[in-house]
């Protein structure tokens, strides 16, 4: 029976959001760890920093209570702006719970984004942390919100205010959860962190679900004992993604609410942490960070995402972790390395590449579509192009977002049908994986001929002084962008513009050769912390 409760959960069937930690505690009973929290949830309710199944979801039944009965009603859009803590996932859950769609910000979101989803979404809830409350004047950013709750202790939230802690404390404990159908809207991701003008992805509980038939039907037979360490941000897919696969699989999650690479090697280490999660960013800081002085070797899979990881990583990642032992403790093969490849739009990862222990992984992202998504690579009339050609990467599966909100003309161009039109070039190779070639977006015209960053970095790869090379275009009126590189050298190296830029002058074609190479100390990150080629081009191109 418990074998059958556990596969008509990773099966979704009739599953939502709001009801999601109702089935994962009925499934797998309360008492389990959910999650673990840098510092104490301090509610009457809540309280960690280990926070059971049961008390998780006791939390979410009485806090989505507590929204109904202060007027939240089914379908109406609630804000939720909060540091990177747990209860920012526990709120989203409690707002679908409620029967309404929750518009989770950026914790690094401003007054600008604040008052521009509020208006943009109709919204007249909002849930806020105190700080973000105080800090951006939020009733005369947002004058359109009717409603301010204010997430954390009741201790923290000023005087007059609404507290979800008292609001949840005292609502009914048992109250159902409003009657939603899977393919309601639940959910409006924003593309763009806290910049530009995001474009909010519509995503139902079916499609954000949708992760947990590959992730939990292996966990039904195969994972054991497994305990996950990240510091994504909740709000972002990716971090979101990871909690709802985690606790449909039974599988404990520490959460930190910023990515320090020291103190991360440390808690691998102090909680034997078996599963790392992060993206290639975290992943050079922790290599920066002197890995090999901390006992890493619990570590069975390290997980990466969002950007394509450096290939030159993996191996050293592999090495340190281990995913077999003698009874005596006795390495006897290297961890997994696993990459996945997904967006907002997809609502989290599509396709998978594994890198098992003793293989060496090619150069980029090639991968498997998990199922029972579906790949093609398009030309510009929507055919599938030859194998080996590149093209648009399309994506077609029960994660696609149903659109963006109050956006057609953005949604006719990212979708063709069922299909999702990533805007990524990729190729199609041998037994049907798919190589990640790069952003379309981000594609140099270099008189005529069109080059991919990837193509101009690899003009670097190798050098030993080099610790990372991000291609963008400078602005030529000649050429219409010339290729440059944007270098940050490894501690304690030192090498000069023009030794780099003859080291790369016959290691790629003469029209990807990268024109000029500017040396820098850090890179410009966006908040899900890719580098912003537009701000390289922006910051070196002349007027």
């Amino acid at each position: 029976m418990a074998l059958w409760t556990r596969l008509s959960l990773a099966l979704g069937r009739g599953l939502t959001l709001g009801t999601l930690l109702d089935r994962v505690e009925s499934a797998r009973g309360g008492e389990g760890i959910a999650h673990a929290a840098e510092s104490a949830l301090d509610y009457r309710t809540l309280v960690g920093p280990e926070i059971s199944r049961r008390a998780a979801r006791a939390f979410v039944a009485r806090a989505s209570a507590a929204l109904v009965a202060a007027g939240v009603a089914r379908g109406d859009r609630v804000i939720v702006l909060n540091e990177n803590r747990l209860d920012t996932l526990y709120a989203i859950l409690a707002v679908a719970r409620a029967g309404a769609v929750a518009c989770p910000l950026h914790p690094l979101a401003r007054a600008h984004d604040l008052a521009t989803i509020a208006e943009r979404e109709h919204a007249r809830t909002a849930i806020v942390s105190p700080a973000h409350f105080r800090d951006l004047d939020a009733r005369k950013a947002a004058p359109g919100v009717e409603r301010w709750i204010l997430l954390g202790p009741e201790k923290n939230v000023p005087p007059g205010e609404l507290s979800l802690d008292a609001l949840a404390a005292a609502a009914a404990p048992d109250a159902p959860a409003v009657e939603r159908a899977p393919e309601d809207l639940a959910v409006i991701l924003y593309t763009s962190g806290t910049t530009g003008n995001p474009k909010g992805a519509q995503l139902s509980s079916r499609s954000l679900l949708s992760i947990l038939r590959p992730l939990a039907l292996a966990n039904a037979w195969l994972i054991r004992g497994e305990a996950v360490l990240e510091a994504l941000p909740i709000p972002h897919v990716m971090g979101l993604s990871v909690h709802l696969a985690a606790l449909a699989a039974g599988v404990p999650v520490r959460h930190l609410a910023r990515f320090d690479a020291e103190r991360v090697l440390r808690l691998i280490e102090e909680t034997r942490a078996t599963v790392v999660v992060g993206v290639p960013t975290m992943f050079r800081a922790l290599a920066e960070a002197k890995p090999d002085g901390f006992d890493l070797s619990s570590v069975r899979a390290w997980i990466s995402g969002a950007a394509a990881m450096p290939p030159e990583l993996i191996p050293r990642f592999k090495a340190l972790g281990c995913s077999v032992k003698t009874f005596l403790g006795a390495r006897l093969a290297e961890a997994f390395f696993i990459e996945l490849y997904g967006s907002v739009e997809l609502s989290g990862p599509a396709l998978i590449r594994v890198c098992p222990p003793g293989l060496e992984p090619e150069g980029g992202f090639l991968g498997l579509p998990l199922l029972p998504y579906r790949t093609k690579i398009a030309g510009e009339d929507g055919e599938e192009v030859p194998r080996g050609e590149t093209g648009e990467l399309w994506i077609k599966g029960p994660g696609v977002m149903a659109g963006y909100a109050g956006n057609a003309e953005a949604t006719s161009a990212a979708t063709s049908g069922e299909w999702l039109r990533t805007g990524d070039l990729a190729r199609r190779e041998r037994f049907g994986l798919v190589r990640f070639v790069g952003r379309a977006k981000d594609v140099l015209k270099v008189s005529g001929y069109s080059v991919a960053p990837s193509d101009v970095e690899a003009a670097l790869e190798g050098h030993p002084a080099v610790a990372r090379a991000v291609a963008f275009g400078l602005r030529d009126d000649k050429k219409g962008e010339a290729p440059a590189l944007a270098v940050v050298l490894k501690p304690g190296e030192r090498a000069s513009e023009e030794e780099l830029l003859s080291y790369a002058k016959d290691r790629v074609a003469a029209y990807k050769r990268p024109r000029a190479i500017f040396l820098v100390s850090e890179l410009p990150l966006g908040a899900t912390m890719k580098v912003e080629r537009r701000k390289l081009s922006e910051r070196f191109s002349t007027p």
